[in-house]
């Protein structure tokens, strides 16, 4: 299970770092990624790069291709591709996890987004 986290994290902090225009020099290795406390930290720094690149996110620049390099594979992709693959690459992780977690006896937390809504954008009634 910590193999999958740490796949998750790597993929997903590398793409968004990518669409910053930054080079990917450095990945976290699993070891660094021991804990969900050490897993959260990384993808508190996704989220912050999330952050910075919503105020590009026009047509524009969201239909503009770019350069991205991951290893030894570079393509030219316009940005909206990567932000959709981390989204679909996120989530199908995420359900492995699930699953992992039942098969083990854990009742996973609710991962749909529409559960994240209801508890951090609904109205409370």
């Amino acid at each position: 299970m910590r193999s999958t986290v740490a796949h998750l994290v790597i993929a997903t902090e590398g793409w968004l770092r990518g669409l910053t225009g930054e080079g990917v020099v450095r990945v976290p290795t699993e070891a660094e990624l021991a804990t969900v406390d050490d897993a959260g930290r990384w993808l508190d720094q996704a989220r912050r790069t999330v952050e910075t690149l919503v105020p590009k996110f026009t047509p524009e620049w969201l239909n503009a291709p770019m350069a991205l390099r991951r290893g030894p594979q570079s393509a030219v992709l316009p940005p909206w591709v990567v932000i959709r693959h981390v989204v679909n690459h996120a989530t199908y992780h995420r359900g492995q996890i699930a699953s992992k977690l039942k098969r083990l006896g854990i009742e996973p937390p609710a991962t749909d987004l529409v559960f994240w809504a209801f508890e951090r954008l609904a109205p409370k009634a």
